[in-house]
């Protein structure tokens, strides 16, 4: 209501975010994904914020179990013009274990290459390649590399940290 009622002011203030934040805690994952939908949808191509929220959705609809909104919103931001977002980034690692789970060899593969791209930190650039490696190596048939399919596919730094604890008056 807020928001509706004065539009501009609740543009300034991070009044929305704080919002998604609480429900969030609270594990009203609905609540959070419709509000930072309608908050992310408001935003330019451009603005590292509609990362930011894009990957927060994701995550909200995989804590709900609904992995194929998840995965679309990963995939959204693929096309992301900020390409060493770290937001970004994370997701593109999440996409490809996702992908890895499913069996879905071209599309991890597709993922890890763009991810082994576009990371400027050596730590990803090397875990993205060691999966394309392990991915090739698999859909040739060998196994020879030693590399688990159950290793985390790319050790990404928390890109968002929780949200604050509030005290309660």
């Amino acid at each position: 209501a807020y928001a509706k009622d004065y539009p501009e002011e609740a543009k300034k203030s991070n009044a929305a975010l704080e919002l998604a934040a609480i429900y969030e805690e609270h594990r009203q994952f609905s609540l959070a994904a419709a509000l930072l939908a309608e908050t992310r949808d408001a935003l330019p191509a451009d603005d590292a914020l509609k990362a930011e929220l894009t990957s927060r959705l994701a995550e909200d609809y995989s804590a709900l179990g609904d992995e194929e909104k998840a995965e679309n919103e990963y995939r959204a931001l693929l096309k992301n013009p900020l390409k060493t977002n770290s937001f970004r980034l994370s997701a593109l690692g999440k996409l490809g274990e996702t992908y890895e789970k499913k069996e879905r060899w071209p599309q991890a593969l597709e993922i890890y290459q763009e991810l082994a791209q576009s990371a400027v930190q050596k730590d990803w650039v090397e875990a993205a390649k060691a999966r394309v490696a392990y991915i090739k190596e698999k859909m040739s048939g060998n196994s020879a590399s030693g590399v688990e399919l159950s290793t985390p596919a790319v050790a990404a730094p928390a890109a968002r940290k929780p949200a604050a604890k509030r005290k309660k008056p």
